[in-house]
């Protein structure tokens, strides 16, 4: 057998246990983070792969050939003819909640991206692939006295999270510019509930709403980048992508009971207050811009910035919407090879650093929640191919612990591997 059929072997391998570790872990994780609460949940839109991660979240200018890039479908411009693209990886996250007199901790891991990319003719680059696209883990109790009556406990619920499978095609136009799109479809569930319970009354009945939405739709972008090249091998690549306002149709559960008993344990229902099952529903899936550029010397040195805004405020579910604020972010990273035709390993091998810096959705207290974070990461290339092992890291903190909020510190990281063979060469021998 020889060593190109081996690693196509390797990675086909590769992809059915990484399916089937997601498929394993998936009942097993455990989110804990109040923000997930709030709109979709925690965003994760354009995947986890540890290369873009590791640059501080770079996208809209990024164009290589050994690079899958879905959040600008123009870049898939850059696919080499005759290689085959694989790329997949895992993601996780370490988080500590922290308010004026509590810590908390949680953990969750997933798939951070599962990616194909190859050339269809010298005009027509296509790519396909299952990304995340929001998180959802939460459970909130909190117990008050109200005067004159006894005590209340609040309970907020969530789980699950969305996905969405994409399909992405990009084409030149000239010599610098191309132009591309992706078609994606969104898919998953995500589960809230909320009740109220007098835990110290026998006689005062409770309540418990069960709801879940699962979107079933389809959606899209577009994108375009220019790059041109300057002296010595340098180049230079900018960017922009749009998503339009779509409506996405779901399938609504819903479901709201009375009942005595503890909400924590045994619960003895009294009586079914409503209950709605596949009911149709939606939700404003709102504008989205980003523009990016980057500059850099092949095979050697890149560095860029990104900008990216989304229009939460016009986000509604069912009609109604969730106080959120318009999202943005800034993005400032870059990457260094030290010597990539080097005997020497470490010289070959790609280092990277980032930063990010902008605002959730998230709406509380008149403030608007921020998020902040440094990454770091390297890629590893495999002896005797050109594939590569990446892993990235971020460490950084969303909210804060002032007016009675909540603080995360969280330690991301992910870790995945680029594949890259020449699967469209035809034998001379047969």
């Amino acid at each position: 057998m020889t060593n190109q059929a081996k690693r196509k072997i390797f990675i086909l391998t590769t992809i059915l246990l990484l399916c089937g570790f997601i498929t394993t872990v998936q009942g097993q994780i455990k989110i804990n983070s109040p923000y997930t609460r709030y709109g979709l949940g925690t965003l994760v839109d354009n995947g986890l792969d540890p290369r873009t991660t590791a640059m501080g979240g770079l996208h809209f200018g990024l164009q290589r050939n050994d690079l899958i890039n879905p959040a600008n479908p123009a870049s898939y411009v850059a696919f080499d003819s005759l290689t085959f693209i694989f790329d997949a990886g895992i993601f996780g996250s370490l988080v500590n909640l922290r308010t004026d007199n509590i810590n908390n901790q949680g953990s969750y891991i997933s798939l951070s991206h599962l990616t194909f990319g190859f050339s269809i003719s010298k005009w027509w680059k296509t790519s396909l692939g299952l990304l995340p696209f929001s998180y959802v883990g939460y459970d909130i109790f909190h117990t008050e006295e109200l005067e004159g009556i006894t005590k209340v406990t609040n309970v907020y619920l969530g789980s699950g999270g969305l996905n969405q499978i994409y399909w992405g095609n990009a084409f030149p136009i000239g010599k610098k510019l191309s132009v591309g799109f992706n078609l994606k479809y969104m898919f998953g569930s995500v589960d809230r509930s909320r009740g109220i319970a007098f835990p110290d009354s026998t006689e005062m009945m409770n309540t418990f709403i069960l709801g879940s939405v699962r979107p079933r739709d389809i959606y899209g972008e577009i994108g375009i980048q220019y790059k041109t090249s300057l002296p010595k091998d340098h180049f230079f690549v900018a960017g922009a992508m749009f998503g339009p306002q779509t409506n996405i149709n779901s399938k609504i559960f819903y479901l709201a009971t009375t009942y005595y008993g503890n909400i924590t344990a045994a619960q003895l229902k009294y009586d079914t207050i409503d209950f709605r099952k596949d009911d149709k529903g939606s939700f404003t899936l709102p504008v989205r811009i980003g523009l990016g550029a980057t500059a850099g010397k092949a095979r050697h040195w890149t560095a860029g910035a990104d900008f990216s805004w989304q229009n939460w405020e016009k986000y509604t579910y069912d009609g109604q919407s969730d106080s959120l604020l318009n999202r943005w972010s800034v993005n400032l990273g870059g990457e260094y090879i030290p010597d990539a035709r080097s005997n020497t390993y470490y010289k070959r091998a790609s280092y990277r650093l980032g930063f990010h810096y902008g605002k959730t959705p998230i709406n509380l207290k008149n403030r608007h929640i921020d998020e902040v974070g440094i990454s770091f990461g390297v890629g590893l290339p495999i002896k005797r191919s050109r594939s590569t092992v990446n892993l990235s890291a971020i460490i950084g903190k969303r909210g804060t612990t002032q007016n009675g909020l909540i603080q995360e510190n969280f330690f991301r990281f992910t870790v995945g591997v680029n594949a890259l063979e020449n699967w469209f060469i035809k034998s001379k021998y047969y």
